[in-house]
Formats: structure tokens, C-alpha cells, sequence
């Protein structure tokens, strides 16, 4: 399923970045527990980036795919 699928709320959406260090086993539980409701998990597999920099590489894909998105939905946006 894709993140900005047709079911999926832009309005709702939430970017979460972890720690360099990796999330806490609490943080993981709760993690855990929000994807059963609905929070869609996304990973950058093996890459590891600063919280800084992990932070403006999720708002720029997420921007592209919304832009791309609008694209398919609205010919001649």
C-alpha cells in the first residue's frame, strides 16, 4: 500500500525521526501499538542519516510524492 494512496489522509499525515542512536524499546512499543491504528511505517533500510538530516530528506520525499500524486489525480496540474 502506498503512503499517499487514496485512503491515506494527507491532513494526517506525520513525519516521525528517530535518534542516531536508534528508538528506545518503550519508544518501540508505542511505535508498535500506533501501527495497529493505522500508522503506516516507512524505513530508509540500511542508510543511516542525522536527525537533521533524516528530518529534511523525509519532508522532501514526501513532498515529491505528493506532488506526484496531485499529477496523476489532476491531469494538467
Amino acid at each position: 500500500r502506498s503512503l499517499l494512496s487514496p485512503e491515506a489522509q494527507p491532513g494526517k499525515i506525520r513525519l516521525l525521526v528517530g535518534p542516531e542512536g536508534g528508538w528506545s524499546e518503550n519508544e518501540r512499543t508505542l511505535l508498535s501499538a500506533g501501527q495497529a491504528n493505522g500508522i503506516q511505517r516507512v524505513a530508509l533500510g540500511p542508510l543511516v542519516l542525522r536527525e537533521e538530516t533524516a528530518a529534511l530528506f523525509g519532508v522532501s520525499l514526501l513532498t515529491s510524492a505528493m506532488r506526484a500524486a496531485r499529477r496523476l489525480t489532476s491531469p494538467g496540474a
